[in-house]
Formats: structure tokens, C-alpha cells, sequence
């Protein structure tokens, strides 16, 4: 979405898990207004509880800018079930 917002390849997009891992930001002009984009890290399905430290810092990581954001769009795979990590 980021890439498509900035029409340039700015941020790694792969369809294997694992292939983000830090948040990346990016400042973007719309309509005159100064906006941070941020591609944040995906949450595994399922990852309620995260199961590796590299996943609690991830999820850590995440939660964070999402605390910190005026506006989050959810990315979900429309191939995948609905699943609580989502919620």
C-alpha cells in the first residue's frame, strides 16, 4: 500500500512471512499535508501470544505505532480465514 501511495518502490513487499521484521516510515505530501506512512511488521495468524522473542519484539514494535498513529489501515490477506491476531 505504501508503494502504491508513493507510486515508487520504497518499502520490501514479499508474499513470505518474515520478510519485514522493523517498522519503516516514510514522509509523504497529500493535499498540501505533511503525512508519516508507516509499514509496520505483519502479526503471524494465530500469534496471540507471541511464541519467539523475535515475535514479542515484532508484536512490541507494532503495538507501538499503532498507539501512536492518528489513522491505521489493516492489510489482511483475503486468501487467509479472518482470524483473532487481526481483531
Amino acid at each position: 500500500m505504501v508503494n502504491s501511495l508513493l507510486k515508487e518502490h520504497r518499502v520490501v513487499a514479499n508474499d513470505m512471512p518474515g520478510t519485514t521484521r522493523d517498522s519503516i516510515s516514510v514522509q509523504w505530501a497529500y493535499n498540501g499535508r505533511r503525512v508519516v506512512l508507516v509499514d509496520t511488521a505483519g502479526i503471524k495468524p494465530g500469534s496471540g501470544p507471541a511464541k519467539t522473542e523475535v515475535d514479542i519484539k515484532v508484536n512490541e514494535q507494532v503495538d507501538s505505532v499503532i498507539n501512536f498513529s492518528h489513522v491505521v489501515c489493516v492489510m489482511i490477506d483475503s486468501n487467509e480465514a479472518f482470524t483473532a491476531s487481526d481483531m
